[in-house]
């Protein structure tokens, strides 16, 4: 017998067994988000994001409308911010 034909049917278990494992990401909503959305009768809606780019892995992000609201608050507050430091920096530069 050669080792290829010992070496194929040992790695095709271990990956299946990896598999099985490790059961899909997108299979159900993490437990928390699904409470948070039955708690505050918010909508929750997911999407689709790599977890390293390049790779093939996916996850599944999910929020509730309360929390993305939120988000684009404090990132309205950062853009906010550096324009205001971008305008102190012109001002700086021409003398006023």
């Amino acid at each position: 017998m050669s080792l290829s034909k010992v070496i194929f049917p040992v790695f095709l278990f271990l990956l299946l067994s990896a598999c099985a494992a490790n059961p899909s990401v997108d299979s159900e909503l993490p437990p928390r988000i699904e409470q948070a959305a039955v708690d505050d009768d918010e909508k929750v809606t997911c999407r689709r994001e790599h977890v390293h780019k390049g790779s093939r892995i996916r996850s599944q992000i999910c929020s509730t409308e309360a929390s993305r609201k939120e988000m684009e608050r404090a990132q309205q507050r950062v853009r906010e911010g550096i324009r205001r430091m971008q305008d102190q920096a012109a001002d700086a530069r021409n003398g006023f």
